[in-house]
Order: structure tokens, then sequence, then C-alpha cells
């Protein structure tokens, strides 16, 4: 897992970690992020990070692409910790679609590479912090 956080008035980063995973990745994950299992051994867990990124992201808005994915997640994976996500999120894909007008049932959900064509603006690399450097422009 890869958890990056910006600030979106700045573009600054403000946390960006590999997370270890203590539960088998699915191997296409691995293929899309090109994030391999080496590179997250002795990488902090969720568990172990979890204060910081509560801290950074306080009562701001977090913003995601296609954020059920992501908040469902999430949550899944805090569960084994005890904890819980109570971030008030926004869905990236819904903004964008409601910005250029396109039917909020087609397409979903949207890659962030095809949102960023469409606004002539350069595309993350599908790590972490490229991409949301990209979604926040």
């Amino acid at each position: 897992m890869e958890l990056a956080i910006a600030d979106c008035a700045t573009e600054t980063p403000v946390f960006d970690n590999l997370i270890h995973s203590e539960v088998t990745i699915n191997p296409y994950a691995f293929k899309v992020n090109n994030i391999t299992p080496e590179m997250l051994k002795g990488k902090p867990t969720l568990g172990d990070v979890w204060a910081t990124v509560e801290g950074v992201v306080g009562n701001r808005i977090m913003l995601a692409s296609n954020s059920p994915f992501d908040e469902r997640l999430l949550n899944q994976s805090l569960q084994k910790y005890g904890l819980v996500c109570s971030f008030i999120w926004q869905d990236i894909q819904t903004l964008y679609r409601n910005y250029s007008c396109q039917n909020p049932a087609s397409d979903y959900p949207l890659k962030t590479k095809g949102m960023c064509q469409q606004l002539g603006i350069e595309a993350g690399t599908h790590r972490a912090m490229t991409d949301v450097i990209a979604q926040i422009r």
C-alpha cells in the first residue's frame, strides 16, 4: 500500500509513505503501481502511521479519485488495528463530471490519465503522490 497526502492549495506533499501490509496483496496491484513486495518490507504498518495521518488531515476534506473504493479499503485496513477513519470524503471523479457536464453514470470509474488528458495536464505515474498532484491540478 502507498498513502500520499498533499495540500490542495499549494500542491505541497505533507505525507508520502509506503505502508507494509500484513495481508497478501493482489499481484495485479503490484503490476499497476510497480510497488514490489520487497519495497514494502520493513515499512511501517497503517497502525504505525495512522496518528500522523489523522494529524496531517485534521478537519480537512479528503479528496480522492474513486473515493468510495479508497474509503472502503482504508476502513477495512484500519479495522485490523481497531481504528476508524472519520474523514469527510469528496470524490474527484464526481467533481470532474460536474465540471465537464458528463453523465454521472458514464465510464465510472474514470481513470486519472483520461481526466488529465481531457484537461491538458500531465498525468501521474500511478504512484500515490504523482497521482495526487495530477488530481489537484
